[in-house]
């Protein structure tokens, strides 16, 4: 009998929910090797007090990235792959804590999605946008970037877009300190003022042939008057139509 009671007494001291007692990283690299139709998944990850994500999943997992989305105890996030932005009322952002995030090959459901994401991320402060030409109309918003990373590639297998007009880079960050851009075949820039940027390294290798040629070289020109205040520039053009 004292043998069993000892043993109840075991079993009650025990988590009943071991992975809950991992620490995130851990944890996160134990889950990305489960299917993502679990669960459990989304519920660990979320409703835990985890404040860095490095995720990448593959099928994507569109519910799995909202309920991302919407947790408020992340400061670092960095989504490799994982599902589509939704727009403007697909679904709540909601990140007060979020100051990091690197996106790679996220795919965006329209125009707005990535404003929209943006817009839930009130002190967002680091910004990495890595894209391929076929989904680069990039319009980034925010009051709070002091440091943004654009890199638009081209794939090799998406000629039906280069001559699509939605293939645009608008930046609108005033708190902007540091920026480096890659642009390899968007056809508009387009830049508010950069008044407190220190530092920029941008890289143009546009030799695809611009729809509206002269509209391209126009907006190129004007970006680049944009960074008159640049104490650090590195610019490279010699790829540039």
């Amino acid at each position: 009998m004292e043998i069993t009671n000892q043993y109840t007494r075991r079993r009650r001291n025990l988590s009943p929910d071991r992975l809950t007692d991992l620490p995130d990283a851990v944890l996160c690299h134990i889950l990305s090797f489960l299917p993502t139709k679990f669960s459990v998944r989304t519920s660990i990850l979320v409703d835990r007090n985890v404040q860095s994500l490095d995720f990448y999943c593959r099928p994507y997992d569109t519910a799995l990235l909202r309920r991302i989305f919407t947790c408020k105890t992340l400061v670092d996030l960095r989504l490799d792959s994982c599902g589509v932005v939704p727009n403007i009322g697909g679904g709540v952002v909601c990140l007060p804590r979020l100051k990091k995030l690197c996106l790679i090959n996220v795919h965006y459901e329209g125009d707005e999605s990535l404003p929209h994401l943006l817009s839930g991320c009130p002190v967002l402060e680091e910004l990495e946008i890595y894209l391929f030409i076929h989904s680069c109309h990039c319009k980034i918003s925010s009051p709070t970037i002091k440091r943004l990373v654009i890199n638009l590639r081209f794939d090799g297998k998406a000629f039906k877009y280069l001559e699509n007009k939605n293939n645009r880079v608008e930046i609108n960050t005033p708190a902007l300190v540091y920026l480096r851009l890659v642009d390899c075949a968007v056809q508009y820039l387009k830049c508010g003022a950069l008044t407190v940027l220190t530092e920029a390294n941008i890289d143009i290798r546009n030799n695809r042939h611009p729809e509206d040629y002269v509209l391209y070289s126009r907006s190129v020109v004007e970006f680049i008057d944009k960074l008159h205040n640049v104490s650090c520039l590195k610019l490279n053009l010699s790829r540039c139509v």
